[in-house]
Formats: C-alpha cells, structure tokens, sequence
C-alpha cells in the first residue's frame, strides 16, 4: 500500500515538474542560487524568442567551474549576475541576439584563475551595464560589446588582479 502510493506519488511529480513552459511568454523575476559546490556548478537561464526580465543569478563557494548563462534572442531587462570565492573558471554570460541589454550588472570578487565576463548584443542597445570585478589573479576578460547599436552609461571597474587583463568594451 505504501509503495503504491509512493509510486503515484513519484509520477505525478515527475510529470508536473517534467511539463515545458510555454515557448511564447517572457521569463519575469527569476532568481537562481548556488552555493558550496565542489566542481561545475551552472545557472541557465534562457528563452527562445522571448524577453528576460528580472533575473537574479549567484554562485558563491565553487571550487571549479561556475557558469552563468543568460541566453535570449528577445530583450533582456535588470539582470544581477554575483560570482563569489570561486577557485578557478568563472564565466558570466549575458548573450541576446537581436535585442537591447538594460540594466545588467555583474558582479564577480575572489576568482583565483580564467574569469570572462561577457554582456554582448548582435544587433542593438547596450544601456546601464555595470561590470565589477575584484581580487582575480591571472586571466581576467570583461567584454562589453554591440555589433550595431549603442553603448549607453557602461560601467567597468576593476581592482587587484595580478596577470593577464583585458578590458574591452566595443560598438562597432
């Protein structure tokens, strides 16, 4: 009796949790948390066609391997990216392809080795991108790019990093 209603139990889990979201609407107001993981911890966050809005990312205490993806082919608005105490191989990733970037901020702080920080739009806007980094010891990239459009009020600070900085922030 027990193990039957586990077993109910299990699949109507699996199959409210297994259920897509819709491909047409906006992803608002999602937060994503990660803390104390030992190697490759990834946050994605991602649509189709459609806008992000609101989205807050965090990994904090990974030893290897922290990846921040938020990946659209629609606008993304007010994006929060925070790396925290990661040992090597940090990357943030705020990608769209055919929309403008408002609001984002990064903000990364004791990443021993290979940090990227990458805001790019192909064919718009970049408008308040903030880029903060500190405490990296060798082969930082912060890139702030637009291959069309505009950069508005962009922001990058960096502090306390040994080796190997590139800081680039381009419109073509």
């Amino acid at each position: 009796m027990q193990l039957s209603l586990l077993a109910s139990l299990a699949v109507l889990c699996s199959s409210a949790f297994a259920a897509p979201l819709s491909g047409r609407d906006d992803l608002i107001d999602v937060a994503a948390v990660v803390e104390n993981v030992l190697n490759d911890a990834d946050i994605n966050v991602l649509t189709k066609r459609d806008d992000l809005i609101d989205v807050a990312a965090v990994v904090d205490y990974v030893l290897d391997d922290a990846t921040i993806n938020v990946l659209t082919r629609g606008g993304i608005l007010d994006v929060s990216a925070v790396v925290e105490d990661v040992l090597n191989d940090a990357d943030i990733n705020v990608l769209t392809k055919r929309d403008d970037l408002i609001g984002v901020e990064a903000y990364v702080e004791d990443v021993l080795n290979n940090l990227d920080v990458n805001v790019l739009t192909k064919r718009d806007d970049l408008i308040g991108v903030e880029a903060y980094v500190e405490d990296v010891l060798n082969n930082l990239d912060v890139n702030v790019l637009t291959k069309r459009g505009d950069l508005i009020g962009v922001e990058a600070y960096v502090e306390d990093v040994l080796n190997n900085l590139d800081v680039n922030v381009l419109t073509k």
